[in-house]
């Protein structure tokens, strides 16, 4: 129900909802002639009905006439035939229409009629399919789409550590849902990180019919005033404390009880989330990457006790991409970017924080942009272990991704997250970088120290294979080596199109090199990364 303002646009007053025989009733508010109401009525999947005048004076009924729609049928199967979850989205000019969610059978969805450009994606991972097809009236149109996996991802699992679902107050998607979105995307692992109640999704993997295709993590967004918002997982869930999953009670508690209270609580992995931008915790302290302290030194500004602590290093994670974001510094945001440097300024100081990649998504739209890939012991998400999953994230054996995957060793040996000693001050760098081909890699660079230290052009940008090399590189001092590719082009259709230039296709967490020999990493102290974003020449 609405009706017209001042600027004779159309004004939402009320809404109805049908029975199943398709009739409502409700108490209208007659504004005579200074608002004439009228009724429209929405039916996904059919066109737009026009407007219909409706006199709050009598009690006559009005009909409501819905124009036919049509119907899609899709079936998205791999290149075995099996049926897969996928995400098909459909457009029109390049407006996109209508998203919609395979799972592993056949679905059919109204849709208005009319000609689309459609696209089928199953992530970072699978060959994306395009065609154009047309919505006839009353008539369904079925398509059947193969995707086949091009991405070898042996010894990984792909996860999203940041998602939301009903429990969390703020969106709307139901568990089963949400699993389908993350099935959808190619996702193998969802973490459960609702706002102020720990979740188990399990229940919902057989619901949606997502078995061997998804499992879950149980987990909690701390929805902290400040210092902020806070992932920790896995934990158990404690309804004999509290009705949420015995929540921790974070109130009135500065940065380093809450890290502690979180530890004690059986947390795993405890996660500062989107710690930049313009309310990020890291930029309201004035967080310096260099010396490792906070700028701002008065806890009262932020209202909290004269004693309280503004910074503790208690954490293992953080957020190095929260959705696709430019985690380089702006030299005219110098507050509010710069997370690159954030990072690996803790490896310089001695402090290890593995890189995670989360959507922070709460609607349907796009779980897994990024991920992080996490070393693991199985290919199965069904037997996936929690806590095989938490540690090798603490010990830095993943990398984030946005498009691409990574592989990283030094000296044959050493991956993300190892120290490796080795026989004399030049080590060798291998890097084999995949993506699908209508992902871009236009070129890698190294950093040592996070002083960029080799810049290198993919041999095949638009292969699937973009780049496998060797190559030696000269350390002179203890080093930690973190590798990122990054592209050029556009994201195709239905993954989500993002800036290039200061979001890397994927990005290493550090491996150690020994160069002294003594045994262990020795940290080079507080330094000013070096570094640009502009590819070779």
């Amino acid at each position: 129900l609405g009706g017209e303002n001042g600027n004779g646009d159309l004004q939402p007053l009320d809404s109805f909802v049908t029975n199943e025989d398709g009739e409502f009733s409700g108490w209208l508010a007659d504004f005579g002639a200074v608002m004439p109401l009228v009724f429209v009525v929405d039916v996904p999947g059919r066109p737009t009905a026009p407007a219909v005048p409706v006199d709050a004076s009598t009690l006559e009924p009005v009909t409501l006439t819905v124009p036919a729609g049509g119907q899609l049928a899709y079936l998205i199967v791999d290149q075995t035939g099996k049926p897969i979850p996928a995400k098909l989205e459909l457009r029109q000019s390049g407006s996109l229409k209508r998203r919609l969610y395979a799972g592993n059978q056949e679905r059919t969805a109204d849709v208005v009629p009319g000609d689309y450009d459609l696209s089928v994606t199953r992530g970072y991972e699978y060959r994306t399919h395009s065609e154009t097809i047309k919505i006839k009236s009353g008539q369904t149109t079925s398509v059947k789409v193969t995707l086949e996996q091009l991405l070898d991802t042996t010894g990984y699992l792909s996860l999203d550590t940041h998602l939301h679902a009903a429990p969390s107050p703020d969106s709307d998607v139901p568990v089963p849902q949400r699993l389908v979105t993350v099935a959808g995307e190619g996702l193998e692992i969802a973490v459960a990180t609702d706002h102020e109640v720990i979740s188990d999704w399990s229940w919902a993997i057989p619901e949606a019919g997502l078995e061997g295709f998804v499992n879950t993590i149980i987990g909690q967004e701390v929805t902290c005033t400040l210092p902020e918002h806070i992932n920790m997982f896995p934990v158990e869930q404690w309804f004999d404390i509290d009705a949420r999953g015995g929540i921790p009670r974070w109130y009135g508690k500065d940065i380093d009880e809450v890290f502690e209270m979180l530890w004690e609580r059986g947390a795993q992995v405890v996660c500062l989330n989107h710690p930049r931008g313009g309310g990020g915790y890291m930029t309201l302290i004035d967080y310096d990457s260099v010396s490792g302290k906070p700028t701002l030194t008065d806890p009262t500004l932020l209202a909290w006790p004269e004693d309280a602590s503004l910074w503790s290093w208690n954490f293992n994670a953080i957020e190095l991409m929260n959705d696709p974001e430019y985690i380089f510094r702006k030299a005219d945001k110098p507050h509010k970017t710069g997370l690159f440097d954030d990072w690996l300024g803790f490896h310089n100081l001695g402090h290890r924080v593995a890189a995670l990649g989360s959507s922070d998504t709460h609607g349907e739209v796009h779980p897994g942009r990024p991920r992080t890939y996490v070393e693991s012991s199985t290919d199965d998400p069904a037997t996936m272990d929690p806590q095989e999953l938490a540690e090798a994230i603490d010990q830095g054996r993943a990398f984030v991704s946005a498009g691409a995957f990574l592989r990283v060793e030094v000296d044959n040996e050493a991956g993300p997250g190892d120290t490796v000693t080795p026989d004399d001050d030049v080590v060798d760098i291998w890097i084999h970088v995949e993506a699908i081909p209508t992902i871009d890699v236009a070129f890698i660079k190294v950093y040592a120290n996070c002083d960029e230290v080799a810049t290198l052009a993919a041999a095949e940008p638009d292969e699937v294979v973009k780049l496998d090399t060797k190559f030696p590189l000269k350390l002179t001092v203890d080093s930690h080596i973190v590798v990122a590719a990054f592209g050029a082009k556009a994201i195709p259709a239905g993954l989500g199109d993002y800036d290039p230039v200061g979001t890397p296709r994927a990005i290493s967490n550090p491996i150690f090199v020994d160069i002294d020999g003594n045994g262990i990493f020795d940290p080079p102290g507080a330094k000013t990364c070096s570094y640009d974003v502009v590819g070779p020449e």
